[in-house]
Parts: C-alpha cells; structure tokens; sequence
C-alpha cells in the first residue's frame, strides 16, 4: 500500500502517512496511488488532494464519486502509520477529545476526520501487520472496525467516515493531522478546524 508522506515547516520530513480507502459492500479497497482509485467492479472512484494549512497541519479532502445509478453506502477509511516502521510508538485513541494521537520519535500527532458534519464514526488503532490481512475488522460484512484503544510498537491507526452517496453523486470526507509538541494547542488547533472546515 503506497500513502502519502506528511511533511513538516522547513521541508522536514515527518514520518506519518495517510493511507485512504473505502469499504463497500463488505469489501475494503486500500489506495494504490497517490491521487486515489476508480473501483471497476463498484463504480465507485475517490481522488485526494492534499492541502498545508499551517507549518503544523495537514489536511486531506477526498471526493468520493458513485459513478452508477445505484445508492451506495460507502465507508471511507483514512489510515495513519510510520513509514519506518519504528517500534518505538505509542497510539490511542481519545475518547473524551474524540481524536486519536500518535506518539513517535517525541513527536506528537493528533489525527481526527469528519464528513457531511459528522466525526469519525469508528476507530481502531492497530498493529501494522494486522492491515494487509484486513485483521481490522470486528465484521466485515458490516464495516465495523475491531474496537482497541491502544497499541504500541509499530502500528496503524484507522478511522471509519459514513458516506450514503447516491446515483451519480460526489461527497467529500476530510481528515487532519497536527503535529507538535503541546497536546493542549494540537487540541486548540482541532476544535478551530472542527468550526471551520
């Protein structure tokens, strides 16, 4: 799975990267590109384009296009990992902030995503070889993710944005990443998004 590397304020390179997907009908379909995917077999496309908002945020919009006649539910998964693979991490989610961070090399991410005005519907924090074999579901066939709050070592972080798209029609899932140092102002920085975007 190829994602999109995160990069900092003066060209520093981070070691975050998103990679979106879309559950549909029971079947998970992970981004190969950079730019999104076109699923033959659903009809259903979705295209990524990345935007800085600030030195210390990172924001993702993602169309997700139903090219049929058809009303589809579709899941779009956005998940978040290391790209060395470090096992020195740590990554929770927060249900009181409703957001999940990410704690590597004593850099703090917080990651959070909404569509429609709706957050993140389910979330799941991983480890990272549990993702190509789709070990991170509870039910498939539904699209619940595997409930765990926690994981350390080298892992994945996913959350789950409802999209009822019908025939023929686009809807965009946004996701954030901000990173610092201050938990308290990556917070501050998330609820500001949270009324603006």
């Amino acid at each position: 799975m190829k994602g999109l590397i995160i990069t900092g304020d003066k060209g520093e390179r981070l070691k975050l990267k998103m990679t979106p997907g879309l559950w549909i009908e029971g079947k998970t379909y992970w981004a190969q590109h950079d730019f999104g995917a076109f699923i033959s077999e659903k009809e259903v496309s979705f295209e990524i384009k990345r935007t800085n908002l600030q030195s210390e945020i990172c924001l993702y919009d993602i169309m997700v296009t139903n090219h049929s006649m058809e009303v589809k539910e579709v899941k779009l998964l956005m998940m978040y990992s290391d790209e060395s693979k470090s096992n020195d991490q740590l990554a929770f989610v927060s249900p009181s902030e409703k957001v999940i961070f990410h704690h590597v090399d004593k850099k703090l991410y917080l990651i959070n995503g909404k569509t429609n005005g709706n957050g993140m519907e389910t979330t799941t924090v991983q480890p990272i070889w549990t993702v190509p074999a789709e070990n991170i579901w509870s039910c498939e066939k539904k699209g619940i993710l595997r409930y765990q709050p926690l994981a350390k070592g080298a892992v994945a972080s996913i959350f789950s944005l409802n999209l009822i798209l019908q025939g023929h029609e686009t809807k965009q899932g946004s996701s954030w990443v901000i990173y610092g140092v201050d938990r308290k102002k990556l917070i501050n920085l998330n609820n500001a998004l949270l009324k603006t975007h």
